[in-house]
């Protein structure tokens, strides 16, 4: 009896494989959205000026060439741009599918809605 239902929790607890590679195409898309759209941002916050970004940002000085051109701005730029796309995402997640609380999890507190008689 308690094999079988170790059997069960385990079954339920297996994550079906195909899951895992939703989630590789989701870093891969969204990294690379991410990547282009720190591009676009760049480029129109040259033409536009909705960001102030200094020339040292941009050109850092004492950084290898590769650095050069913004792209240090545009690897921190995709970065941040992942971070609210993942964030953004996760709270969408959360609220349609909220977690259920477990056979091995408390239940919440019972409280009572009087209050208590404060002392002084």
């Amino acid at each position: 009896m308690f094999s079988q239902q170790e059997r069960q929790r385990k079954k339920k607890r297996e994550l079906n494989p195909a899951w895992r590679g939703v989630g590789c195409l989701m870093v891969v898309v969204i990294g690379a959205l991410a990547w282009y759209f720190a591009g676009w941002f760049l480029t129109a916050n040259s033409i536009n000026q909705w960001v102030f970004l200094p020339r040292e940002a941009i050109n850092p000085p004492g950084l290898p060439a590769f650095f050069g051109g913004g792209m240090l701005v545009r690897i921190i730029m995709t970065i941040l741009a992942m971070l609210l796309s993942f964030t953004i995402i996760n709270f969408i997640y959360a609220v349609a599918l909220p977690l259920k609380p477990g056979e091995t999890d408390v239940p919440p507190l019972k409280r009572d809605r009087r209050r208590r008689s404060s002392r002084r």
